[in-house]
C-alpha cells in the first residue's frame, strides 16, 4: 500500500477517533468486564505492550545497524515502553525504580539503587540526546506541514495525556464510581494504546519515504 501524506493523515484520524469510540465503549461495560478490559495485564495492556516490541521489532528490522547506530533511542525507546507496560521495572523489586521512594527508602539495598540509579540515569540521558537532536526539526517540520511531525505530535500527545489521566485521576480524589473516574481510567489505558499504534504508523511512514527517496534522511 502506497502510504502518501493524505493517507497518513486520515489513517492518523482514524486512530484517534477509534480511540474515543473505544474509551466511550468501555464506559459501557459494566464493572466485570471493564475490569477485565482495561485491569492489569488486561487485554487492552497486555495489547500495549506487545505493539511497543512489535514496533520495536519493525524499526530494528528496517532500520538495521545502521539506523540503531544512528538514533538508538528511536530503537531502545519502544522496547523500554513494551516493558514499563508490564511493570518490569518492579518485577524483582518491590517498588519501581523509577520512584524517589525507592532510593530515599530503607526497603532497597545500596547496590539495588546504584543499579537502579545507572538504569535510570541512562534512559534519561538517551531521551535529552533525543530532544536535543530532534526538537527543532520537529518544530520546523510542524511548520512545514510534514507529516512525520504530524505523527510525532499524535504519538507525544498520546503518551502525555495517558500520563497525565494516570497521576490526576488519584490526585484529584474523584470517587471510582464516578463517571469522571471511569473516564480517566478508561482513557489512561486506551490511549496508552493508541500510543504504540501512532509509532508504528510514523516509523512505517519514515522508512517508505526514506526507501522512495532512495537516501538515509531524517525526515
Amino acid at each position: 500500500m502506497m502510504l502518501t501524506g493524505k493517507r497518513m493523515i486520515w489513517l492518523y484520524g482514524i486512530l484517534v477517533a477509534g480511540l474515543f469510540a473505544l474509551i466511550a465503549y468501555a464506559m459501557t461495560l459494566d464493572e466485570a468486564d471493564r475490569l477485565a478490559m482495561l485491569a492489569e495485564e488486561g487485554w487492552v495492556e497486555t495489547s500495549s505492550a506487545l505493539l511497543h516490541f512489535v514496533c520495536f521489532a519493525y524499526v530494528l528490522i528496517k532500520g538495521k545497524f545502521d539506523f540503531l547506530k544512528k538514533y538508538p533511542y528511536f530503537v531502545l525507546f519502544p522496547l523500554l515502553f513494551g516493558m514499563r507496560e508490564l511493570d518490569f521495572q518492579k518485577r524483582f523489586t518491590e517498588i519501581s525504580i523509577y520512584k524517589i521512594s525507592y532510593y530515599l527508602g530503607p526497603a532497597m539495598s545500596w547496590q539495588a539503587k546504584v543499579i537502579g540509579g545507572l538504569i535510570t540515569l541512562k534512559i534519561a540521558v538517551l531521551g535529552l540526546w533525543m530532544i536535543k537532536r530532534h526538537y527543532r526539526q520537529f518544530w520546523q517540520g510542524l511548520k512545514n506541514r510534514s507529516v512525520i511531525a504530524y505523527g510525532a505530535l499524535v504519538t507525544i500527545s498520546l503518551a502525555c495525556m495517558a500520563r497525565g489521566v494516570e497521576k490526576g485521576k488519584d490526585l484529584l480524589g474523584f470517587a471510582h464510581e464516578s463517571a469522571v473516574y471511569i473516564f480517566a481510567e478508561a482513557a489512561e489505558e486506551i490511549w496508552e494504546l493508541g500510543f504504540p499504534i501512532a509509532m508504528i504508523l510514523t516509523f512505517a511512514y519514515y522508512f517508505h519515504s526514506r526507501a522512495q527517496a532512495g537516501v538515509d534522511g531524517e525526515n
